[in-house]
Order: C-alpha cells, then sequence, then structure tokens
C-alpha cells in the first residue's frame, strides 16, 4: 500500500492526474502553471510533457488512456485558435505523437474523455455548428468524430426524450457508452449500446445525382 506523487512539469506549480492504464503503468493527466496548462505523461520513465499541436498555445490536457496504454486521449488548440480541439497521442518507437481529431463539421470546441481497450473508439464531447452546448460524440477511424445520437439517427434510432451531452466512458470492446445528458428535463446519466461504427450513411439524393442508387445496407459501394 502507497501513495506516490507524480510532480509536476518544469515551471508548473500543480497537476492533476485523469487516466491510468490497465496495469497502472502509464498515468496521464495535465500538470498547470501561472500561464499553461500542459498534457504529461508519466510512466517508469518519469514524467514528461506531451507535445501540443504544432503552433498551438500551452493550454492542452490529457484525459483518458485506453487500458492497453497505447493511447492517450485530451484535447489541444491549434495556432491561432480560440477553441479546443480533439486529439489523441499514440506512442511509436517509444515517441508519443498527437493526431488532430477537429471538431464537430463547422462547431465549436471539442474534447475527448475516454478510449477502449485498444483505442479504436473514443468519446467524449463537442459542440456542433449553430449551438453553444455540447454534444457528446464518438470517434472511430471509419467513421471520425460524430455525435452519438447522430450515429443512433444513422441506424434508424430516434429517441426524442434525451438530449446525450457528455460521453464519459466506454466499454473495453467499444460497443457502449457511458455519460450524462437530459432526458424528460431531467439531468441523468445513461448508458447507450451502439451500432457496428462503419461508415457514415451516404445521401441517397445525392448519390442519385451521380447516375448511382445507395444499397439496402445504406452505403455506397462499387454494386450501387
Amino acid at each position: 500500500i502507497s501513495v506516490s506523487a507524480l510532480g509536476v512539469l518544469a515551471g508548473d506549480t500543480s497537476s492533476s492526474a485523469n487516466g491510468v492504464s490497465g496495469t497502472g503503468a502509464v498515468t496521464v493527466g495535465v500538470s498547470s502553471g501561472p500561464s499553461s496548462t500542459r498534457a504529461f505523461v508519466h510512466s517508469q520513465a518519469g514524467l514528461s510533457a506531451l507535445p501540443t499541436l504544432v503552433g498551438g498555445p500551452a493550454a492542452y490536457e490529457a484525459r483518458g488512456i485506453s487500458s492497453d496504454g497505447t493511447t492517450i486521449v485530451g484535447y489541444a488548440t491549434a495556432a491561432g485558435a480560440s477553441t479546443s480541439r480533439a486529439v489523441k497521442w499514440v506512442q511509436t518507437g517509444g515517441v508519443w505523437t498527437i493526431a488532430d481529431l477537429g471538431t464537430l463539421p463547422g462547431g465549436g470546441g471539442a474534447s475527448l474523455d475516454a478510449a477502449s481497450a485498444d483505442g479504436s473508439v473514443l468519446v467524449g464531447n463537442a459542440v456542433p455548428a449553430g449551438s453553444t452546448s455540447t454534444k457528446a460524440v464518438i470517434w472511430s477511424g471509419a467513421g471520425g468524430l460524430r455525435t452519438i445520437e447522430q450515429v443512433l439517427a444513422d441506424a434508424g434510432f430516434v429517441d426524442s426524450t434525451w438530449d446525450l451531452q457528455f460521453a464519459t466512458g466506454v466499454s473495453a470492446d467499444g460497443t457502449r457508452v457511458c455519460g450524462w445528458g437530459v432526458h424528460n428535463s431531467v439531468v441523468e446519466g445513461f448508458v447507450v449500446t451502439l451500432p457496428p461504427l462503419g461508415p457514415t450513411r451516404c445521401n441517397a439524393a445525392d448519390v442519385a445525382g451521380l447516375g448511382g442508387a445507395v444499397g439496402a445496407d445504406g452505403q455506397l459501394t462499387a454494386d450501387d
């Protein structure tokens, strides 16, 4: 039984740990100072700052890490921008690199809070275009960053009693997401069981304009 201090990055005055890998070998969080909030990773090699977006300010944070320790999630701000963007960090050859996963199309800030066991499915929240409130979002390599409500709607499931606002956790296999939102005017937690996270459905009118047709699966293939 023990309590271990992780320390702070050089020049900072405080830190907060936000996530730990399945084995406990890697911890992530944020180190803060008078003029910065920087994402950090802590392992046997010690405490080090994660990279931010090129030219971006030192105002970024690591919010979670996959169980296998390969993917860290959070947010960062691009050069000359004022709103956050969803990002992930992955380790290659012992070096952590950052990947910009963006925002919802035309939307405001975005952040990721949790990852599936292998880092293939990430969840968090983002502000859609024309809105000032957040929506729970999910990212996968096949579908990119989307609201969970849109993923459900694309699968034919719509529940107008829910406003899913924040996704805070995801199961190891990426099939279930938890968070909170507004349900029948009451702030309430939720668990969503997801459909397969493939590409977004094609717009039938757009496909018809190209002389094709959307297949019964809702996807555009060579046969269509």
